[in-house]
């Protein structure tokens, strides 16, 4: 009976001892179950970084290529505008100066030279 008790009581701690060790094996799992969770975290990021990076160079590129364009469509049509107004800003000159008097040898509203 006595050494049925000690078998009793050394089976309750070897148990006991098991049961501490699962639950210490359970604790690791969990852990490495949330740092593989985590490493998948940070590798959807990163991919997601490098697409935004991916698309940020195309739209560079294609700004690079398109503002040049732009520019130069701009100037020629600046250009084209400037020369329309030196045209209709000429001949507003030209019927403004038909249209004035002469005052003491010089037109009215025009500096005598």
């Amino acid at each position: 009976m006595i050494k049925k008790r000690h078998k009793n009581k050394a089976q309750k701690e070897v148990d006991s001892s098991l049961t501490l060790k699962r639950c210490h094996i359970q604790e690791i799992d969990d852990e490495y179950d949330q740092k593989c969770s985590n490493v998948t975290k940070l590798e959807d990021d990163l991919t997601e970084l490098i697409n935004l990076c991916n698309a940020t160079d195309q739209f560079s590129n294609k700004i690079n290529e398109e503002v040049p364009d732009m520019v130069k469509e701009e100037e020629e049509s600046t250009e084209e505008c400037n020369n329309d107004s030196d045209d209709e800003t000429d001949e507003i000159v030209k019927q403004k100066n038909l249209n004035q008097k002469p005052v003491n040898g010089c037109c009215k509203n025009m500096s005598c030279t």
